[in-house]
């Protein structure tokens, strides 16, 4: 094996002997380049944050969550012994919409979903809630 590392860069050395000046700076200028840019891209990555997109779940809920995350092929992981999952955070909007259209979750800590079902409200609330949308109409 060393010995056909010598010989390739020996075949490389003579290769390059017989290029022209001006390949030689063509190829040192786009080597530069490559190099730059590829130091550029790593200055400027910055991995995404993991968010929660869900905390405090039911296992049962966890579970279809993660199922339909895998079927969407969105990244997660799940923390606090698998009751919080966690999703990258520029994603989280756009999942919790897609697993609220999908029904998940049914218990646990979620947001203000919670609020649209309507054992959510007793019925004074929710009449005290619709009287007062109902006359601010008309103002």
């Amino acid at each position: 094996m060393p010995f056909e590392v010598i010989a390739l860069a020996e075949q490389i050395g003579q290769l390059f002997a017989k290029l022209t000046p001006a390949t030689k700076v063509f190829f040192g200028a786009a080597t530069v380049i490559v190099v730059s840019l590829f130091i550029v891209m790593i200055a400027l990555w910055k991995p995404v944050g993991m968010s929660p997109l869900y905390t405090q779940l039911d296992p049962a809920d966890a579970a279809r969550i993660v199922d339909e995350l895998k079927s969407s092929r969105v990244e997660y992981r799940l923390a606090d012994n698998g009751t919080t999952v966690l999703v990258p955070g520029n994603q989280v909007p756009e999942v919790r919409v897609q697993m609220a259209g999908k029904g998940l979750p049914t218990a646990g800590v979620v947001g203000f979903e919670k609020f649209t079902r309507l054992n959510a409200l007793n019925n004074s609330h929710r009449n005290c809630i619709c009287a007062r949308s109902f006359m601010f109409q008309f103002l």
